[in-house]
């Protein structure tokens, strides 16, 4: 199923997994053509199994964040895993494919922001060409996405200012996490790079030439700005993707030790163990264990 918006097309690949899409926009609402930014959609979604979307030459902007689940992205060429806490931007312009994650399902909420002046402000934040990061305070974000979805949904003429200053602070503090202040352009471009080729082993050697510095002044860097080595940060990168495959699917800990870019099961059991506290065996119990406690209690 395709659908066409100006010169970009969306593409919805399997349609029937779609459990529940609920969105909104501004469209009739007020005279919003000439604001300079503003919230024109909101909404929330569940995917179970095999839902994919495409969409080229993105004609909109979206900043979306997973609150269960996982996803894979596939924007401009560049694959990314996106799991709780995490947000993407479906960019202006951009080709993008992106389908339910190894974990069966993803729930997220979006929003839609556009206005005259979008584009210089995203330049202006510096995340014009960003694509993924992991949000520091998630809760607050989610809490700004509701706001402006109920005051979509209440079609209040009067709301376009909340909805003006709403998208100017979504975009403000998922800038923060984008961006910095925290870190250098190297080190996030490090960062970046150590995330994106989370499932294989990466040597300081290749991560070095890969952001163009040498192994010493990238320790350097490290030491000064993120006081851990390139590898700790990489190990608990891996750590943290473990947690979420075993809390959230049922695969083997020997495919999650592959898909976590280690060889041994034993291994990894250990780096685990020293992680996160406990083994992952007793994770996966204490987190599922939770969870269903949590659905029995309605």
């Amino acid at each position: 199923m395709k659908h066409a918006t100006g010169q970009s097309t969306y593409e919805v690949m399997n349609k029937r997994h779609m459990q529940e899409l609920h969105i909104f926009t501004v469209e009739g609402l007020f005279p919003a053509g000439g604001l300079p930014l503003f919230v024109h959609s909101g909404g929330s979604s569940v995917w179970e199994h095999d839902v994919c979307i495409r969409k080229r030459n993105c004609g909109d902007f979206f900043v979306e964040i997973i609150t269960a689940g996982n996803l894979v992205l596939v924007q401009d060429g560049r694959e990314y895993l996106i799991e709780p806490r995490m947000v993407f931007l479906n960019r202006l312009g951009a080709d993008l494919t992106y389908q339910v994650g190894p974990a069966g399902f993803v729930h997220k909420r979006f929003v839609g922001i556009k206005g005259t002046m979008l584009e210089s402000i995203l330049a202006a934040f510096g995340i014009d060409k960003c694509d993924v990061c992991r949000i520091s305070k998630p809760g607050a974000l989610v809490s700004l996405l509701r706001r402006a979805f109920r005051l979509i949904r209440q079609r209040d003429p009067g709301a376009f200012l909340q909805l003006a200053a709403l998208a100017y602070e979504v975009l403000l503090r998922v800038a923060f996490d984008m961006v910095g202040p925290k870190y250098p352009t190297l080190i996030r471009h490090a960062i970046e790079y150590l995330h994106m080729n989370i499932n294989r082993e990466v040597s300081i050697r290749e991560l070095s030439q890969a952001v163009g510095l040498s192994t010493a002044h990238l320790y350097r860097l490290f030491a000064e700005h993120v006081h851990e080595t390139p590898m700790e940060l990489f190990t608990k990168a891996r750590m943290d993707h473990a947690a979420t495959l075993l809390a959230q699917t049922g695969i083997s800990i020997k495919e999650i030790t592959s898909r976590v870019g280690y060889e041994e099961p034993s291994y990894f059991c250990k780096v685990f163990r020293k992680t996160m506290g406990c083994a992952p065996g007793a994770y996966r119990a204490r987190m599922q264990g939770t969870a269903n406690a949590g659905d029995s209690g309605g």
